[in-house]
């Protein structure tokens, strides 16, 4: 129900102006009005206890009927604390009561009460001084709701508005940015290189370049890379990288490159040592088999969704350059399968790096295990993601530890959960061991992580990636940092949820050489650990703490570091 608000004044004759009630009227009599109650202190007892009258009694229901106003008057009082509140509000009632004064020229508002000027009335300019003639969309000042500002200051103070909201939005703006660049593995740079500026201004405008010309293989390896994650390298753009000299090509995203297309790599491309084909479901038989007859000097193959290419495909394709391959990395094929494997085996004696990622097509260990007992070679290897976590089993990885452990400084088992820390006691074996990832082996505890890292004769761990190794905590991680802390540059610890601040404490003063941590869902990490961590390890460029509530807005980084997923937050 709306109420309105006197406003009207009264005549001498005591006429009644204004959509005023009977009962106004009377409270008006008997000089009750709302000015009055809000301006007088509390009203004193008049009279005897005794003494009662008619007048009273009706004042008595007259008050009975005040608290709608009061009630109105009470629930806008935080709102007439706004200044733009209150400045919208005088506004419409300035309106109002031009309006009504042209009806009625002898009204008095209760703006000229308080001494607020109507619309046609002069007044003077609360910031300049000067005289001007009030309208109805004259500003009121910011500190002052009772006077009023000229046109000139008003349009001062809206493009002042104007350039705040400007700000507003490109904070807005570079915040978020900041947040993709962060979500993306990324760093904002504001004043990128110039070398930078040029290769991004080459994939902004790559359908109107006629020619990159000669810009070096590492810059059209980095435009390349660009372009495929912009999802702009096709059939045509793809031309601009061809180049009869060239040693190294990557094409990480071949999703919009036709079959033809993929062929014309053997033809322009004759002395390729490095090739790099990802997404390449469109790869067919004949464009795999006329790359392997003209890229004769290949030593390093990457491929992945490659799932057009047959079984028999592949051990042809093995025949053509399975002696030179030094490397070679497979994934997302499930056409492929260990009978393939094998194969590889024996035409790719040579193999120093193997990847073997996510092979639906193998179904028995066969492959694995010819691929672990019969690759002398092997420096890298990486079997993650079988088709089936039996797979990959300990007795395996003891069969390739017996083979070639000593040379190993690379190995991941990722999503190999069968494995048990009977694995990682034949680790001790890999003395030159760098890099070891065992991401979502889950059987894997700390009295085996210790029986691995105490005393253990290696020149120490420079990357480690146990993330979702979920029965781990304090003992191995202070385990692991007393045999490789002095060495380790990047470590995922992810859903070792009994992590302490303690242990924190403790082994955040020998990692000196730490670049990047991984504590997502370790719920004892609070602001205290994020910031011991920072003070005491001087190259640390990242820290990702999503799921760990304890880190909050308080926590104190610094301008070198980047903390991904903190809970408070917000772009």
């Amino acid at each position: 129900m709306r109420h309105y608000r006197h406003r009207a004044a009264v005549t001498g004759s005591g006429e009644v102006r204004g959509p005023n009630s009977a009962l106004t009227e009377f409270l008006k009599e008997q000089g009750i009005t709302r000015r009055r109650e809000s301006e007088e202190p509390e009203v004193q007892e008049v009279g005897d206890q005794g003494q009662t009258s008619q007048t009273a009694i009706e004042l008595s229901d007259g008050e009975n009927e005040l608290p709608d106003n009061e009630n109105e008057s009470s629930g806008s009082s935080a709102d007439e604390d706004d200044p733009d509140i209150v400045r919208i509000r005088n506004l419409a009632r300035r309106k109002r009561n031009w309006d009504e004064s042209e009806d009625d020229p002898d009204m008095t508002s209760e703006e000229e009460i308080k001494g607020v000027k109507n619309p046609g009335q002069s007044d003077t300019c609360a910031v300049c001084g000067v005289m001007f003639v009030v309208t109805a969309f004259s500003r009121n000042h910011k500190n002052d709701a009772l006077k009023l500002l000229c046109y000139e200051c008003t349009m001062e103070e809206v493009k002042k508005e104007k350039e705040a909201k400007k700000r507003d939005h490109n904070l807005r703006k570079l915040r978020k940015k900041q947040a993709e660049a962060l979500l993306d593995q990324k760093q904002y740079i504001r004043v990128p290189k110039l070398q930078d500026m040029c290769i991004t201004l080459i994939t902004n405008h790559i359908d109107d370049v006629e020619a990159l010309g000669d810009i070096g293989g590492e810059n059209k390896n980095k435009i390349s890379r660009i372009l495929s994650r912009n999802r702009r390298l096709d059939s045509e753009t793809m031309k601009f990288f061809f180049d009869t000299q060239l040693r190294s090509l990557e094409f990480w995203d071949c999703s919009n490159i036709d079959s033809e297309s993929l062929r014309m790599i053997g033809s322009f491309c004759p002395n390729l040592e490095e090739l790099v084909l990802g997404m390449c479901g469109r790869l067919k038989k004949a464009d795999l088999l006329y790359l392997g007859e003209k890229l004769k000097s290949l030593t390093s193959l990457y491929i992945d969704g490659a799932f057009l290419i047959s079984g028999d495909t592949w051990n042809d394709f093995f025949d053509l350059v399975g002696a030179g391959l030094k490397e070679l990395t497979i994934k997302n094929s499930h056409r492929i399968s260990s009978e393939n494997i094998v194969y590889m085996c024996e035409k790719c004696p040579g193999l120093e790096k193997l990847v073997l990622s996510r092979l639906e097509g193998c179904t028995d260990s066969m492959g694995y295990e010819m691929a672990a007992l019969t690759l002398g070679n092997l420096k890298e290897i990486e079997l993650s993601h079988p088709q089936n976590e039996e797979l990959v089993s300990d007795d395996l990885i003891s069969g390739l530890i017996s083979t070639c452990g000593p040379q190993l400084k690379s190995i991941n088992f990722d999503g190999c959960s069968a494995l048990t820390d009977k694995s990682l006691s034949t680790l001790r074996a890999c003395t030159a061991l760098e890099s070891l990832s065992l991401s979502h082996v889950d059987q894997l505890t700390d009295n085996g992580v210790a029986s691995l890292f105490y005393q253990w004769e290696n020149p120490g761990l420079s990357e480690i990636n146990m993330r979702k190794c979920i029965a781990l905590g304090d003992d191995s991680f202070s385990v692991l940092v007393d045999n490789s802390g002095p060495t380790l540059k990047s470590v995922s610890v992810n859903s070792w949820a009994e992590i302490s601040v303690d242990t924190v404490k403790t082994v955040c003063k020998n990692l000196p050489g730490l670049q990047d941590i991984d504590l997502g869902f370790c719920k004892g990490i609070n602001d205290e650990c994020i910031e011991l961590l920072i003070e005491n390890c001087p190259l640390l460029q990242k820290i990702e703490v999503y799921g760990d509530p304890g880190v909050t807005e308080n926590c104190k980084v610094g301008d070198n570091v980047k903390l991904i997923g903190r809970m408070s937050d917000v772009v």
